[in-house]
């Protein structure tokens, strides 16, 4: 079975400016071996959920961080880290990190994951390498999500399709498994924290309610709602099985703007799934076409099948009627489409 080393040195033969990608990609996927041997381990030590899920985080962030010594990557951000680390200056790249994404499951051996984004270093970064991450999601040379479950799974795109690894834990090497997936079409999955409804905004719920309401509804079909509180787990599933993933802003004062990171979350995963054929927006534009402001900068977050994304941008611009509000679902599209 071809390796992830075997594909990298083929794709990058002959080419300067795709080595440098090949070699960073090479060690931020043997940092990603060395986090999965750390959470197989289990927890250092006793302790709450969120205590928990600091220590891993911070473990996950100093082993990627360490990954990335020595490669052609002048700085690297960490999600929740308000400043840029320098690693090389004058280096070519810049690795955006979210080391340990659904960090609370960490200490269930629920699904958590690490998330990466590699860009191309601006001739002006800023002093604190700031603004190479206030790029557009278009820029971005490669991207990657590791989902630690039963088998640690690689899905990485270098903007020529996107692909699937899964690890060999006896080897250490992550083995292809598949070649230029495609999100399927017409599944009927969606993936919502539907606790949050009562926050959202009319188009969101009336998706969702339509979905509820199956084959008595406006769509015509029964629908099955997924929610694993990670979305690194979130994105390899819907690269596989197809669906739809909301993580809408909402009403409330420090969600209005949406919880996930544009530059650490968002811009990755659009790129992974649009090169399989899907679509990314955050609600309405899509997300490979914005440019984070600040570093941190969060976003409402919808990916998976094309027509699905569409849909949901159908109802947040009212080009699809919100319909009347029902007792039990809210509001309700009128119409099958």
């Amino acid at each position: 079975m071809t390796t992830l080393a075997e594909c990298l040195s083929g794709w990058a033969e002959g080419l300067a400016a795709r080595r440098q990608v090949a070699t960073t990609l090479a060690a931020l996927t043997e940092g990603a071996v060395r986090v999965a041997a750390m959470l197989a381990d289990g927890p250092e030590q006793d302790g709450e959920g969120e205590e928990i899920a600091s220590q891993a985080a911070g473990r996950a962030g100093k082993i990627m961080l360490a990954a990335l010594s020595g490669t052609p990557v002048a700085w690297a951000a960490l999600e929740g880290v308000d400043t840029p680390v320098a690693l090389q200056p004058g280096a070519p790249l810049a690795v955006a990190l979210e080391p340990l994404d659904g960090a609370l499951n960490a200490g269930t051996a629920a699904p958590v994951g690490t998330i990466f984004s590699i860009l191309p270093t601006p001739s002006v970064s800023g002093s604190d390498g700031t603004l190479a991450f206030l790029q557009r999601g278009e820029r971005q040379l490669a991207a990657g999500v590791v989902l630690y479950g039963p088998h640690t799974t690689l899905a990485l795109t270098v903007r020529e399709g996107t692909h699937l690894f899964v690890l060999d834990r006896a080897s250490g090497t992550f083995r292809l498994r598949r070649r230029d997936m495609r999100i399927p079409e017409g599944r009927r999955t969606y993936a919502v924290n539907a606790a949050n409804y009562r926050y959202w905004t009319e188009g969101v719920r009336t998706y969702v309610d339509d979905c509820i309401a199956g084959e008595d509804g406006p769509r015509g079909a029964d629908f099955k709602m997924r929610w694993m509180g990670c979305v690194a787990a979130e994105v390899i599933r819907i690269l596989q099985r197809g669906g739809i993933y909301l993580y809408p802003a909402d009403s409330r004062p420090d969600h209005t703007s949406g919880r996930l990171r544009l530059a650490f979350h968002a811009q990755p995963l659009a790129l992974l799934v649009e090169q399989a054929g899907g679509a990314a927006s955050d609600g309405v534009e899509p997300l490979l076409q914005t440019a984070p402001r600040r570093l941190q900068e969060r976003t409402p977050l919808i990916f998976g099948a094309r027509d699905k994304v569409a849909r949901i941008a159908d109802y947040e611009t009212m080009k699809l009627p919100l319909g009347e509000r029902s007792p039990l679902f809210g509001k309700r599209g009128l119409f099958r489409v």
